[in-house]
């Protein structure tokens, strides 16, 4: 499977994105939009963008986002994954996978659709300030199954969304196969739902497909 991890790892090319304009949690409500890049390309170091779009509401309660995603696979089901850096200034390695291990930023679970047949979904997911919801699959407590070897990840790290206005935030989809109707509710609900797995479990060869990024 394509790793979201080793996707993040690339910080040169994300520091490539086009920037969002925010205000530094100078106002109590801001607005950014960002357009999509491949994740795929990305991990072979190349900077391709898609025609996926979204905003991102900063509030002092949380973050509200809502995207279009085009050029997904059509009538597939897909999650969305919030990745949070509550404090990029602590950073070292420009909040990439490196930060991640060394307890800086978190993975949690958004939302999920499924795609039309011309492979566009629309989605909306909201992260409220405070710990992550109880039953969300973050990233320490499925890391260790979905990879091989096994990513460990503190899971006292994931202290939730601290810094609405000042957090560096990525927005992620995940790619989890045809849509399985009996059994969509898990496969865009959860990060290894329909997911073929290093244990040998069958399913999808799921991986992450498209990122959004936002900067503070």
């Amino acid at each position: 499977m394509k790793a979201l991890i080793s996707i993040l790892a690339l910080s040169a090319a994300l520091a490539a994105t086009p920037a969002a304009a925010g205000d530094n949690g100078r106002k109590s409500v801001s607005i950014q939009s960002s357009g999509g890049l491949y994740l795929p390309d990305l991990e072979g170091g190349v900077i391709t963008p898609t025609s996926s779009s979204g905003t991102l509401m900063r509030k002092r309660g949380g973050l509200f986002f809502d995207g279009t995603f085009r050029g997904l696979t059509p009538d597939s089901a897909y999650s969305l994954w919030w990745v949070v850096f509550n404090k990029p200034d602590n950073c070292l390695f420009g909040c990439d996978v490196r930060d991640l291990f060394a307890g800086h930023g978190q993975v949690f679970y958004g939302g999920g659709f499924v795609t039309d047949p011309s492979g566009q979904g629309d989605v909306s997911a909201e992260a409220r300030v405070g710990r992550i919801p109880e039953g969300a699959d973050r990233f320490s407590e499925v890391a260790p199954i979905a990879f091989d070897p096994p990513l460990i990840i503190d899971p006292a790290t994931e202290t939730g969304l601290r810094r609405p206005h000042r957090a560096m935030i990525h927005v992620v989809v995940r790619y989890h196969g045809a849509v399985d109707a009996p059994n969509v509710a898990g496969q865009i609900g959860t990060y290894l739902g329909g997911c073929a797995l290093p244990d040998g479990t069958p399913g999808a060869p799921c991986f992450d497909e498209q990122i959004l990024v936002f900067a503070p």
